[in-house]
């Protein structure tokens, strides 16, 4: 965005000048555009500054123990790595709890299994945290104090 920013006020400004030797006697001219453009590449800047700041800001990506999702999250960390934005959690969610019972959750939590390796050897070098597969949607303050036990470590 900076970059795009920093061509239209080059562009505005290279009209500005024009426009003010051609019909304003050499005259500067004012240019809210200019302006407004100014402030947004200022924005832009100082975002910039936040996002590559690891003391002010943090990535978390969230992914299921499947196929899919485990890929993507590779390539978006890898994406991320080119531009000095540093990943340093993950959240796996939904997998199986160990009272999960029954022919079929059994082999479903065996399949689930090598997904969970393959997430421990693809991103050894991360925080990972682990969230079961509830019962139910997270919609009362008492599932979700339950839920952020999981992020504290007390599991």
């Amino acid at each position: 965005m900076g970059v795009w920013i920093q061509g239209l006020l080059e562009k505005r400004k290279k009209a500005n000048d024009n426009y003010s030797q051609l019909l304003n006697d050499g005259e500067p001219v004012e240019d809210p555009i200019y302006d407004v453009l100014h402030t947004r590449q200022y924005r832009f800047s100082r975002a910039r500054e936040i996002l590559l700041n690891d003391q002010e800001t943090g990535f978390i990506f969230v992914l299921n123990p499947e196929r899919l999702p485990i890929l993507e999250t590779k390539k978006a960390i890898e994406l991320l790595d080119n531009y000095d934005l540093s990943v340093s959690t993950l959240v796996i969610n939904k997998v199986l709890p160990k009272e999960a019972d029954g022919h079929f959750m059994m082999e479903r939590k065996k399949h689930e299994r090598k997904y969970v390796q393959l997430i421990e050897k693809t991103f050894h070098n991360r925080q990972l945290v682990y969230i079961p597969l509830f019962s139910q949607d997270i919609v009362s303050p008492k599932q979700l104090e339950l839920f952020s036990e999981y992020f504290q470590g007390d599991d």
